[in-house]
């Protein structure tokens, strides 16, 4: 899957700062971001629990937010859309809850 190049990436330590406002429009973070996005929505509305995310995506997930957080404001500026990202803020918000719940399982 592609999520796992840009994961490399950002795991590699290599400066990451404008990561994703340089490789936004790209096809592959583009599409990460996408389908993280649609994971959020698919755990909002209960369709699959939080507890599934914490065993299969946690990294991608935390590694992924925690990068765009800085620039999350100027990304919805930039797409006129204050919902960008908010459904993986959502899946992250969550994700961070329950592994204060199930401290053996942070990342």
């Amino acid at each position: 899957m592609r999520y796992f190049a840009v994961a490399s990436i950002i795991k590699s330590g290599k400066d990451t700062s404008n990561f994703f406002l340089r490789y936004i429009s790209k096809n592959r973070s583009t599409a990460i971001i996408r389908s993280l996005e649609d994971l959020g929505g698919i755990v909002r509305g209960g369709f699959l629990g939080i507890s599934v995310i914490a065993y299969t995506t946690s990294g991608l997930i935390k590694m992924t937010w925690e990068k765009l957080v800085p620039h999350i404001d100027e990304l919805r500026e930039e797409s006129n859309n204050i919902r960008w990202g908010s459904e993986l803020e959502y899946l992250y918000d969550e994700l961070m809850k329950y592994h204060e719940e199930h401290p053996e399982l942070k990342t």
